[in-house]
């Protein structure tokens, strides 16, 4: 009974198998057969527009080489083609004309944009020119508290106070984020200049925003040409930040200019940096100095101060520990400087000295 259920089974699939195959097949003709008609009617639209367009033409070659005039009908129809022609024409250039002006220029405030820039630096005569970055301080605050609508009604305001506050031969972009990048041509810059003194007026006025007031307050740096004769485009945009990262670090709304001595402490931090990295790899790149602290009252030693000290190198503590902090060694340090004293007590247990209090100090970042 069950071979027979089976077979049974087996057979009403095959029927129904074959069935649906039969379906697909007619469905494949009609949609071939559809097709085809399909390519046959944009084959026969093609060779009529082709007709159309051709046979105003043909007809002036033929008249022209027949020196005959053309007959007015003719007329209508060479310009009915070549106004088709010239809309085809502008609508391609106004394409074209939007493109370029999207790759160059940034959607929000219309300045140029990043890739601008670097086009643009390369084709000015930096002889005669200053270069500006300018930082909208505590942007991301803004964001956060009133949202990123807001956020850009704030560039949008900073990018209308720069194009009014320079010429039209300077050179305006947003290089990204809520930083700006300004070429102001022809002349340097200094502290007293009058457009820098006009800018900063304009910004800090604050504006409107339903109920509150927003105020806008910018850090800018500024490199002037110097007569360095190997330096390049990308020295000067590096020369410009630098002075930006001095404005923020003495409390922001700063303008400051990059001076010599900046470079120079720049390459004394790398160099620094580079000295800090290969002592943390190493097992004795660092020792460990014990500054007693005295009790006054019975003048016994209560305690001692852990003072760390690269070992190969004779640099001050009050030179290397700002270095470990920024280049994010600190935390490394730390931990060498632990391990160190540690072992140290270790060593006083064994060979019976009284055992006292070691202070360690640790930067905010480790806690």
């Amino acid at each position: 009974n069950v071979s027979i259920c089976t077979q049974s089974l087996i057979h009403s699939a095959s029927l129904e198998l074959d069935e649906a195959s039969s379906k697909l097949s007619v469905l494949v003709s009609i949609l071939m057969f559809m097709t085809g008609v399909f390519l046959i009617i944009v084959l026969a639209f093609v060779i009529f527009i082709s007709r159309q367009i051709r046979r105003p033409l043909t007809k002036m070659v033929d008249l022209m080489e027949k020196q005959q005039s053309i007959p007015p009908q003719g007329v209508e129809e060479l310009r009915f083609v070549a106004s088709i022609y010239n809309t085809v024409l502008e609508q391609n250039q106004q394409t074209q004309n939007k493109l370029s002006y999207d790759a160059t220029h940034d959607a929000l405030t219309g300045l140029f944009n990043r890739g601008a820039y670097e086009m643009l630096i390369e084709s000015i005569d930096t002889e005669h020119i200053a270069l500006l970055i300018i930082d909208v301080d505590l942007f991301k605050q803004v964001n956060d508290t009133y949202g990123h609508a807001v956020g850009d009604k704030v560039l949008r305001r900073v990018s209308e106070i720069l194009k009014d506050s320079f010429r039209s031969v300077d050179i305006i972009c947003r290089y990204g984020g809520d930083e700006f990048v300004m070429i102001w041509k022809e002349n340097h810059l200094h502290k007293n200049s009058t457009v820098l003194f006009l800018l900063k007026q304009l910004i800090v006025a604050p504006f409107e925003y339903k109920t509150n007031q927003i105020f806008i307050r910018t850090s800018i740096g500024i490199a002037n040409y110097t007569e360095k004769e190997d330096s390049t485009v990308d020295e000067y945009f590096s020369d410009a930040d630098t002075a930006l990262e001095e404005a923020k670090k003495l409390g922001k709304n700063k303008t400051v200019f990059f001076t010599a001595e900046m470079r120079e402490e720049i390459q004394t931090k790398q160099e620094i940096a580079k000295i800090l990295e290969n002592a943390c790899n190493k097992e004795d790149g660092f020792y460990v100095l014990y500054q007693p602290q005295i009790n006054i009252a019975t003048g016994e030693i209560h305690g001692y101060e852990a003072l760390c000290r690269l070992k190969t190198v004779k640099i001050f503590p009050g030179q290397f520990i700002p270095v470990a902090e920024e280049s994010g060694l600190m935390a490394k340090i730390g931990r060498i400087v632990t391990e160190q004293v540690v072992k140290q007590i270790v060593e006083w247990r064994k060979k019976g000295l009284p055992l006292r209090k070691v202070s360690i100090n640790y930067s905010v970042a480790q806690m």
